[in-house]
């Protein structure tokens, strides 16, 4: 399993290509509840992508891509753009939204998850957040 230019893919493509499979299976099987993962019918299928999986991270494709962080100015620069003021609801919106990121550590669909539920006020006029 490698690219046209035959270097190796990384851990994580190698991964979802595995799950990608998965579901393709489970969306388009006569067979019902196929898992790959645990039925031992599928046990070398699981030994060819674990081995691979560990051979990529043996020779370093297996690091994680991170980013670098947004520093405190960049922060406030961004919290005082007109776009994330609170003089209309949408703007007000991506503020909270932009708030959660930067607090919560929230991505993508976790948003969605969060309810009025979830914050407390405090004492001194601020939130808590359950």
């Amino acid at each position: 399993m490698s690219k046209k230019d035959g270097s190796d893919y990384s851990v994580n493509s190698v991964r979802a290509s595995f799950a990608a499979i998965i579901c393709f299976l489970q969306d388009n099987s006569k067979i019902k509840s196929i898992d790959l993962y645990n039925n031992v019918h599928f046990k070398e299928i699981r030994k060819v992508v674990d081995g691979k999986i560990r051979y990529l991270f043996n020779n370093g494709k297996g690091k994680i891509k991170g980013s670098d962080s947004l520093e405190a100015d960049e922060i406030t620069q961004i919290l005082n753009h007109r776009l994330l003021d609170s003089s209309m609801p949408e703007r007000l919106l991506r503020r909270v939204f932009f708030i959660n990121v930067i607090y919560l550590g929230l991505r993508g669909e976790e948003h969605t998850l969060l309810n009025a539920t979830d914050f407390v006020k405090s004492e001194d006029d601020g939130l808590f957040i359950v």
